[in-house]
Parts: structure tokens; C-alpha cells; sequence
């Protein structure tokens, strides 16, 4: 049984192998996609992001936050 908000294996291949997808072929960009992240073709290499996706705009807005603001504190305070 399928969950109905999530796409079928067979759409999430055609989103995937789709060029117009993907922004200088390493960028994935597809707001149909709800996905965050998803597995690469390569389990073993990791994950891609959907930069179409929201929550991973705020989720890398932060962790380079959080990493800038922690430069700061290093550079300011050399021990």
C-alpha cells in the first residue's frame, strides 16, 4: 500500500532521469518533488537534495549560520 502524497517508484525515475531536473547536471531542482533528499543511483555515494524543496533552503541556512557564527567565535577567541 502506497502512501497517496508519496510518488510512485516509476515517477520518481522519470523525475530523476529527467535533464530539465537537474541545473548544470549536478543541481537537482524539481518542485513537484516533496522530497528533501533522496538516495544517488549509487547508494553507496550518498544522497542528493531538491533544492526546489524548502525545509532544505532553512536546513543549509542554518548549518551555514551556525558554521559562520562558530568562525567567528574561533577567530575572535584564539586560545
Amino acid at each position: 500500500m502506497q502512501n497517496d502524497n508519496e510518488p510512485s517508484e516509476e515517477t520518481k525515475n522519470e523525475w530523476e532521469n529527467d535533464p530539465d531536473n537537474w541545473i548544470w547536471g549536478m543541481f537537482y531542482y524539481n518542485p513537484k518533488d516533496k522530497r528533501s533528499y533522496f538516495p544517488k543511483r549509487i547508494k553507496e555515494f550518498g544522497w542528493h537534495a531538491n533544492y526546489a524543496d524548502p525545509n532544505y533552503v532553512v536546513i543549509v541556512s542554518c548549518s551555514n549560520s551556525c558554521f559562520y557564527k562558530i568562525c567567528q567565535i574561533i577567530s575572535i577567541n584564539p586560545s
